[in-house]
Order: C-alpha cells, then sequence, then structure tokens
C-alpha cells in the first residue's frame, strides 16, 4: 500500500526551474516614484569673507572722531607708529598716539588754535600749510608728508578742535597727501583716499577750501604751490 501510494505523491509536486535569461527589474527602480525624486543640484560654492578694509595712512578727523581714528590706524598692524598732528595746541592728550606734534602757522613759531568751527582762518593758518615765512621753509604739509615718507609703518591722523574736523583737518591733509604726490618718493594714493569736502544742495559746503583743493591738485611743484597759494589769499580769500 505504501508502495503505490509514493509515486502519486512525487507526481503532484511540481518542479520550478529558475529562469535567469530575464532578469526581473532591480527593486531599487520604480519609474512612479523616481519621476517625483528632485534633480541633483550641483552644492552652492562658499562665499568668500568680505576683505577687510585697512584706514588709510593719512586721516583727518576732530574730537569727536579721534580716538577711532587712531584705533582704525593701529589696527593695520603691530609695527604701526602713530603720529597725531594735532591743530589745536590747547588739545594734545592723545592717549593711542605714540607721538604728538603741535603745527605752526606761517611764522613758525606761532600754534595753531582751530578749534572754533565759526573760526576764519588767518593769512598766517593758511600759508603756514604749504610753508614758512623763514625763507619758504617746509610748512605743515612737507613736514608731516616727510613723517610717512621716512618710514612705511608711520600712519598720521591730522585732528583739530572742532568736533569732526570736516573744514581745517581736512584742508591740512589735502596739503600733507598734495606734498606726499610731488615728492620723488610718493604717490597719489594719499591723496586719493581723501574724501572731499561735504556737498549741500549740489555746492560744497566750504567752497572757498574745496576750491583750494582743486587748485592744488594741478600744481606739480613746491615752488610753484608757494606762490600760488600766496597769490591766491591774496585775489580770492583775503576779503571773503
Amino acid at each position: 500500500m505504501e508502495d503505490s501510494a509514493q509515486p502519486e505523491a512525487n507526481a503532484s509536486r511540481k518542479r520550478v526551474v529558475l529562469d535567469t535569461s530575464r532578469p526581473l527589474p532591480s527593486a531599487d527602480y520604480d519609474p512612479d516614484m523616481d519621476d517625483d525624486l528632485p534633480e541633483n543640484k550641483p552644492a552652492k560654492k562658499a562665499r568668500k569673507p568680505p576683505p577687510i578694509k585697512r584706514a588709510p595712512r593719512l586721516q583727518f578727523c576732530g574730537q569727536h572722531n579721534a580716538d577711532r581714528a587712531i584705533t582704525s590706524a593701529r589696527d593695520n598692524g603691530y609695527l604701526v607708529r602713530i603720529v597725531v598732528v594735532t591743530l589745536d595746541w590747547r588739545k594734545t592728550d592723545y592717549p593711542g598716539a605714540d607721538e604728538t606734534l603741535v603745527a605752526n602757522d606761517w611764522s613758525g613759531n606761532q600754534p595753531y588754535a582751530l578749534g572754533d568751527v565759526d573760526q576764519r582762518l588767518t593769512r598766517q593758518e593758511f600759508m603756514g600749510l604749504f610753508c614758512t615765512e623763514a625763507s619758504g621753509e617746509p610748512g605743515v604739509g612737507k613736514l608731516v608728508a616727510n613723517k610717512l615718507l621716512e618710514n612705511e609703518h608711520n600712519h598720521v591722523v591730522v585732528v583739530d578742535g572742532t568736533r569732526n574736523g570736516d573744514e581745517y583737518a581736512r584742508l591740512a591733509a589735502f596739503a600733507v597727501a598734495h606734498f606726499y604726490k610731488v615728492h620723488p618718493d610718493g604717490d597719489d594714493t594719499l591723496w586719493k583716499s581723501l574724501t572731499k569736502f561735504p556737498v549741500y544742495s549740489g555746492r560744497p559746503y566750504f567752497y572757498t577750501w574745496q576750491a583750494v583743493v582743486v587748485k592744488m591738485s594741478r600744481i606739480k611743484s613746491e615752488v610753484t604751490l608757494r606762490v600760488q597759494m600766496k597769490q591766491y589769499w591774496e585775489d580770492t580769500i583775503r576779503d571773503l
């Protein structure tokens, strides 16, 4: 009995053969799902940090922003040596400076006292920016320019006794930059770094001094500068 039932049981079992000639699609591929996947986008480039803005070697300011100008100069490196040139002998305390110079006017021995915004610049004070009375000895502009030329680590801050130095300190700084520019070893980098006189309603607020700066920019000789500045005072500024 057992021998006759064995063939029927074996016959009911089907033999399954795996057909490898037609492989099934990969389980990872689903055309309905893959169409919804976001496209691979290129990675964003990392933004470069903005360049550090360095203070120029020549700055001008008043009492309100003197400390900030000195600090900005100091940030240019540990070798920096800061020279403050004051146009008001009554204000000479600048702890952050390595040296403080009190500027003298055309006479060569009278210090400036430019601390009132409504103060009118005298002939001696104006000419002292360009020369001195003693046989055309260097004035404030050339003396300070020489400080900048003698050592590349010297930084100069010109400061007057007013709040922001928009008038007198700025004019003196332009005189310094001009002498630096016309010197054989100098260039126009300091001249370009200075901001011009503020403009209100399309006209420079300190129109007289802006005109002086424009005239200076056209002169390439120190001797010619002294002569023309004297003449400009007599012809234009004296009677204002």
